[in-house]
């Protein structure tokens, strides 16, 4: 046990003094319970002295008890911003990817589109043929052509004709 109290008082240093306390008359209040101090080397001074290196310990390991305390509140605050940071960024990232795959939707189908109006254009007449086209309509000149109805109407105007 001496062991132990010697490894903590080197790890913690030697204890804070009390404050000195000046009192009306200059020594403070002073209290001896029992009367006179036991003479060292006597079972009642290793009794006491034993007492006071319990109360040290004691309140060593209550200092050491309050700081690993306080040291585990900052951790578990630590660990609860982590995870809170952790759930915003997930968050993010799924709103994130979910963007991207509407995105790469939305631009498959403007690819589509291009692709059904390039085929379009492609069935589409181009100038030269539409140069062909005009020389044989000027050619025929479609606008002298006669209806089948009006070929009927020329025949029966001529028969009628031709039988008064």
């Amino acid at each position: 046990m001496a062991d132990q109290a010697a490894d903590i008082e080197m790890a913690m240093g030697p204890p804070p003094a009390p404050p000195k306390r000046g009192g009306l008359f200059g020594g403070g209040l002073k209290l001896e319970l029992g009367g006179k101090k036991p003479e060292a080397g006597t079972p009642a001074a290793e009794f006491q002295s034993m007492g006071q290196e319990v109360n040290n310990v004691s309140r060593r390991l209550r200092l050491l008890e309050d700081r690993t305390q306080n040291l585990r509140q900052k951790v578990q605050l630590t660990d609860q911003n982590m995870l809170d940071n952790q759930r915003k960024l997930l968050t993010e990232i799924k709103t994130n990817a979910d963007d991207i795959a509407e995105m790469k939707h939305q631009i498959q189908e403007v690819e589509n589109k291009i692709v059904m109006l390039i085929k379009e254009l492609r069935m589409c007449a181009n100038k030269e043929d539409v140069d062909i086209m005009s020389k044989y309509l000027e050619f025929w000149q479609p606008q002298t052509f006669v209806t089948r109805e009006q070929v009927e109407k020329i025949i029966q105007e001529m028969l009628h004709n031709y039988t008064q």
